[in-house]
Formats: structure tokens, C-alpha cells, sequence
């Protein structure tokens, strides 16, 4: 037995042939399919479940339909199978109003149990041919008290070669039977009451044969919760710890001072967040908060001048880039607000000089500093460090961040991210850290003009156009979502890339810019293309966040129903950000109707966050929340799943300042998450397939 899935051990050490109808040969098949122990079994919940209808009658049937019959067997005979070993079963079915040959295909070793006087419940579809036979898709027999009315809630599960799922289904209600009231419940009892869930047992046994679909709703609704909560915990108690840190005092007219540094008027939002970091960096307990906003929002001016704060305060404050460009866009953008040196550290610097500037920094000669991972380094020694701020920090994992927080007793930490998500989902990814929002943009934020066009319904894209444009003074980013195609029917940068430069940008100054290259080297292409040497820059995902080319005007995303509505808006992000007007060219060929309708959004939309909204209902979160989802659908997709998700948030956040939050609560949380259907909804709704 796995530990901590029991409350007691009295079960012993019970092997998958002491469940019945389980012999040495089903055994072996199913530790073939990764279940060596019951406890496997119990845990391999349905993936999905089917509604089979009530009862109908047999004069009544409609060829195509789905229904349910429900009568006596008159008579029965195996059919000649099409191929060797598959043999078929044929029964006559009959009720008050009729009868009807019922075909079972597959099913040939009916013939014992279905025989004449047999009363059973079948559901199928009634063919088209002559003579019409109803095909069987579900079936069971009933006992003399049974009269097989009412509609059915039937488990689908993964099937398991060699081993019926009949036998499965008897094993796991034989094992619930005998052990399940020792099964530990990682619920509190507490938060089963506060949110109606049912006990663990009775929720497990609702999922495998659910008594009813009100049965059914309560248990997917727990399980759906318990995941979330798993989760959060998972990844919210995994945090860095908020312990006594160094105060950063700035007195009201040093704060005045502060504001003046930034050569524009800060926004409403801006103003907010800043004085929420400022107050929490005043505080002897370590600031742990997050900075999230819109393109164009302003976050990196909040950061700036938080660090400003730190070193007027005579400490030291680090940003941790994820990219040599950004490292250096910040860094030009503090040398120029602070008006002191600022080290800037990357793997790409001469030795000599990296070497020159961690000693100053590691004798307190330099306050502040901008790098990549060379930040992360044993021998970057911060000793008066106050303030770490961490950019995109979704590129960076919680044992980075921790890296270089460990760099000083404990210094303050600023995350930021410009990828808008829904609070709600922020909040669970970030249960650890306190949350600021940049809504407002500034004056003279980027005016984007957005255009869909589709290759097959708007004919060849105008290529020409954007080169005259070019040709005029503009310029253009063109984007693939691959830089190869790899087999796949994707457009890519090597391939159409090439043929599009050929075609239509002959003479004009076109650079590529992809993963594959060298830091250095990707950094003196956008240096060129920011300078004006480079005018069309080819490109993959590499630019979607931090890049600013203020007088770029122009974008073109080849494939854009390959890209989500969140990644679409940032790439969109990168024109336009000197207030001038800018286009954003959406080209796809031949876009599916589900792809029109996404694209339609932000052609319509330039609100980051409502688009993350539309994103998170339409693609779900993915693996933002460590696991990839089965199904179109997300478990996110519906209001009550968001106000489940809300409830999780609240009560993990809580568990986590209790300190009753800990990675094995979360691992006994998840041990009984279901990992087929996530759950993907706690509707049962979307977890019924009639069909």
C-alpha cells in the first residue's frame, strides 16, 4: 500500500489476485498498464461518463437514435464472425409491444448468459438496413426485483487489453467493500463542512458507479476542488519565506525626489503600486509581492524606481533579466533614471570586466545591478543587498528566485510579469507572494490597429504593401511560430521565411532572429534593427515580451492560429510604443471557425486581461498549473469551476500562513486528483456524453 493513503494497516499487503475475477493473468496485464496494487485500480477513475436513456418502447424505436430497451430474450444464436478469433452474438429481444434482434458485435460469449427467459436493459442505436437490427453499446442483466426504469449514469474508462472492464468494476467495488472506511481522507473535516464536499470513500465510490447524477456532481465537485488545492499548495508552499528583512526608509520628500527620476507622469496605477512596494520595503518583514500588467502598463518604471529607493537608501538592489536584451534595456534605463553607475553582469561581457564589477559590488563601491542568470553565480557577492527585482519571473523557477534572494539575510523581493492572467489563476500560481495590478496605460501608450487576414477567403497577403511601407521609413517584425517546420504543416522562418524575403524584401535590410542563436549575436541584430541598420526583422516567439523598438509600426504573425490570445496580444505589444499609430497583421490559411472566432477577439479587443479571460475559458490554463489538460475543454471552462477555483485559493493561501500547507498535504491532495479528466469540470454537464 502507498503510505498515507491509509488510515489504519490492517488491510495487509493484499496483491491485485486476491480481488475477484482477478487471476495471475489479469494481473499481469494490468501491471503491463502500470497498476500493480488495488489501490491502482481504485485510483484509475472513469475519463469520462455516458447518460444512457430510460426505457423505450420497442414499437417506438427510431433508426439512429440512441435508446434503451428493456425485455425478456426470446431466443439467441452466435454469428459467423467476419474474422478469425471475433465472434458475434444475436438475440431476440421483446417487451409488451414488439420485439427486436439485438446484435451484440465482439460479444460472442453472451450466448451462456443470455439465455431464453433472460430478462436485461440494453442500450444502442437501431440500424438503417433490412432487416433493421439494434446494435448493443451497453448492456446488463436484471435481477427479479430490477425493473430497469430511469436513465443510467455509466463510467468510461480507459480500456485495459485483455482484462473486461466488467471484472475491473467488480474488483474495485469488492476492494472498496472490505478496505475503503480505511482510506485516510486529506480533506480537514473542517473544509468538508464548509463547502458541503461528501468523505472520500463516498466521493470514490460515486465516481466509479455513480448512484445518481446528484451523487455524481457533489463528488466531481470535491475532487475538482481537492486538485486545485493540491496544487496551490504545491506550488504556494514552496515559497520563500517572508522573515525579518532590512527596513528601506525614505522620508516624504526623499519619496517627492524619488517620483521626479522617471521623465514622465506616473499613472494613477503606477502611483498605487509604487507606494504598496514602498511601504512594504519600509517594513522589517520581507516584501514578497508581485507586479503584474498589461503591454505597455509601465511595470518596469515602478521596478526602477523601487530600486532607485534602495540605493538612495544606501543599499543594494539586483534585476534578473531572462534575456541579454532586456538585461540591457533595464540597465540602460536605470544608468539614465539613477544617474550613477549600474553593473550589468551577462555571460556575454569580457571577463575583465565582469570580473571588475563583482568585486565593486562585493565592496559595496556599486549599488545596483542588471544581469541574466550570470546574476545567479556564487561569486556575485551582494552584501548590502536590499531589494531583488525579478523579471518575467515565470521564466525563472522558485529555486532561482531562491538562489539569488539567499543572497543577503533576507532581502526584499519584486516579481513582475507581462503576461496578463485572470487573478484568479494568479493567485493560486503565486500563493506566496502579495499581488499588485497595472491596468491604466499611460499617455501615449501604443495604438495598434489589428487585421485578420485569411489566405483562402482575402486571397494572397499584400507583402508589397508592407515593403513600400518599409521602404517609406517604417519598421516591420514578421513572425513564425516555428523556425522549422519539422514535417509538421506549419509555417516556419527557414522555410516560407525565406521565400517571402526572396519574393518581396529583395534590396531591403532584413535580419533573422531565433533561440538558436548566440546571446551575443541576437543582441547586436536588435541593436541593429533598434538603430535603423535593420529594418525587417524576421523572427520566431524570441521577441514576444521585453523587446522595445519604440518606432517599430508594423507586424506581421504568419500562422496566427497556431498562437493563444494572451501570446497573440503580447507580440501585438511590440509596435506602436512611441504612440504612434501601428498595425498588427493576423494571417492565417484556411482558419478554422473556433480559430476565427479567438482571432475575432482581439481584432476587436485590446484589453490584456480580458483577452487572458477569453484565453483561460477557450485553450484552460495548461500547464501554467504544472499539468497539461485532457480534452478540449479546460477545468477552468465554467463559472462554477472559477468560484470553486476561488474558494481553493482562499483556503490554500490560508493553510499556508497557518503553516499547515506543507508538499505532503499537497502530494495526498493530488494522490487522488484524476488524472484523465482532470477533472476538466465540476458540471456534470460537461462530463456526460450521450452519444
Amino acid at each position: 500500500m502507498r503510505a498515507g493513503v491509509l488510515a489504519e494497516s490492517r488491510t495487509g499487503a493484499l496483491g491485485l489476485q486476491g480481488l475477484p475475477g482477478i487471476g495471475p493473468a489479469r494481473a499481469a496485464k494490468l501491471r503491463q498498464a502500470g497498476m500493480v496494487e488495488p489501490i491502482d485500480l481504485v485510483r484509475r477513475f472513469p475519463t469520462r461518463y455516458r447518460l444512457l436513456p430510460g426505457p423505450t418502447d420497442i414499437a417506438d424505436l427510431t433508426p439512429g437514435e440512441v435508446a434503451t430497451l428493456v425485455g425478456s430474450v426470446v431466443r439467441r444464436r452466435r454469428l459467423r464472425p467476419q474474422r478469425r478469433g471475433v465472434g458475434h452474438l444475436q438475440a431476440l429481444l421483446e417487451d409488451e409491444t414488439g420485439s427486436r434482434a439485438v446484435v451484440f458485435y465482439g460479444q460472442g460469449y453472451l450466448s451462456e448468459k443470455l439465455a431464453p427467459g433472460v430478462r436485461m436493459r440494453v442500450t444502442g442505436r437501431l440500424g438503417a438496413g433490412k432487416p433493421a437490427l439494434f446494435q448493443a453499446t451497453d448492456w446488463e442483466i436484471l435481477g427479479p426485483d430490477e425493473s430497469g426504469e430511469g436513465a443510467r449514469i455509466r463510467p468510461v474508462h480507459a480500456p485495459v487489453p485483455g482484462v473486461p472492464e466488467a471484472s475491473l468494476r467488480k474488483a474495485v467495488d469488492a476492494w472498496l467493500s472490505d478496505h475503503g472506511s480505511a482510506l485516510d481522507d486529506p480533506l480537514s473535516a473542517r473544509l468538508r463542512e464548509k463547502h458541503g464536499f461528501p468523505g472520500l470513500l463516498e466521493s470514490v465510490r460515486a465516481l466509479h458507479a455513480p448512484p445518481s447524477s446528484e451523487a455524481l456532481s457533489a463528488a466531481l465537485r470535491r475532487m475538482l476542488y481537492q486538485s486545485m488545492l493540491g496544487r496551490i499548495l504545491m506550488t504556494g508552499g514552496r515559497g520563500i519565506r517572508r522573515d525579518a528583512a532590512i527596513p528601506v526608509c525614505l522620508g516624504g520628500s526623499a519619496r517627492s525626489d524619488l517620483v521626479s527620476a522617471a521623465p514622465f507622469a506616473l499613472t494613477r496605477d503606477q502611483e498605487s503600486a509604487l507606494e504598496e512596494v514602498l511601504r512594504d520595503m519600509n517594513s522589517r518583514r520581507a516584501m514578497r509581492r508581485m507586479l503584474q500588467g498589461d503591454v505597455g502598463s509601465g511595470k518596469s518604471a515602478v521596478a526602477i524606481l523601487a530600486c532607485l529607493a534602495a540605493a538612495r537608501a544606501g543599499l543594494q538592489a539586483v534585476v534578473l533579466a531572462p534575456t541579454e536584451p532586456l538585461a540591457r534595456q533595464l540597465h540602460g534605463v536605470l544608468s539614465a533614471w539613477g544617474g550613477e553607475e549600474v553593473a550589468l553582469i551577462t555571460a556575454s561581457q569580457p571577463p575583465s570586466r565582469v570580473k571588475d564589477l563583482k568585486h565593486r559590488l562585493r565592496v559595496g563601491r556599486l549599488r545596483l545591478a542588471v544581469g541574466t542568470h550570470a546574476l545567479l553565480s556564487d561569486d556575485v557577492i551582494l552584501p548590502r543587498l536590499a531589494l531583488v527585482v525579478v523579471d518575467e519571473q515565470h521564466r525563472f523557477g522558485v529555486l532561482q528566485r531562491l538562489k539569488l534572494v539567499r543572497k543577503a539575510e533576507q532581502p526584499h523581493l519584486l516579481c513582475m510579469s507581462a503576461t496578463p492572467i485572470p487573478r484568479s489563476l494568479a493567485l493560486a500560481l503565486h500563493a506566496d507572494l502579495d499581488h499588485s495590478i497595472l491596468a491604466e496605460r499611460p499617455a501615449g501608450a501604443p495604438r495598434v490597429s489589428t487585421v485578420h487576414h485569411d489566405l483562402v477567403e482575402d486571397g494572397p497577403f499584400p507583402w508589397g504593401t508592407l515593403a513600400c511601407r518599409v521602404r517609406a521609413g517604417a519598421k516591420a517584425f514578421v513572425v513564425f511560430p516555428a523556425l522549422e517546420s519539422g514535417g509538421e504543416r506549419m509555417p516556419s522562418l527557414l522555410e516560407e521565411g525565406r521565400a517571402i524575403v526572396r519574393r518581396h524584401f529583395k534590396g531591403l535590410p532584413v535580419a533573422a532572429l531565433h533561440g538558436r542563436l548566440e546571446e551575443r549575436e541576437r543582441s547586436r541584430i536588435l541593436d541593429e534593427f533598434r538603430n535603423g541598420v535593420v529594418r525587417v526583422l524576421f523572427c520566431t516567439t524570441v521577441i514576444e515580451v521585453g523587446i522595445d523598438v519604440p518606432d517599430a509600426s508594423e507586424i506581421a504573425v504568419v500562422g496566427a492560429d497556431r498562437f493563444g490570445l494572451s501570446q497573440l496580444h503580447q507580440l501585438r505589444g511590440r509596435v506602436g510604443r512611441d504612440g504612434r499609430c501601428a498595425t498588427c497583421w493576423l494571417i492565417t490559411s484556411r482558419a478554422k471557425e473556433r480559430a476565427r472566432r479567438r482571432l475575432g477577439h482581439l481584432v476587436r479587443c485590446n484589453d490584456g486581461f480580458a483577452l487572458a479571460e477569453r484565453d483561460l475559458e477557450e485553450r484552460g490554463p495548461g500547464d501554467m498549473m504544472g499539468v497539461r489538460q485532457h480534452g478540449a475543454r479546460s477545468f477552468l471552462a465554467t463559472e462554477e469551476d472559477r468560484v470553486l477555483f476561488t474558494a481553493a485559493v482562499e483556503d490554500g493561501r490560508e493553510l499556508i500562513r497557518r503553516g499547515l500547507g506543507g508538499p505532503d498535504l499537497a502530494e495526498r491532495l493530488l494522490f487522488w486528483s484524476p488524472k484523465r479528466f482532470g477533472p476538466r469540470s465540476a458540471t456534470l454537464e460537461q462530463q456526460l456524453d450521450a452519444g
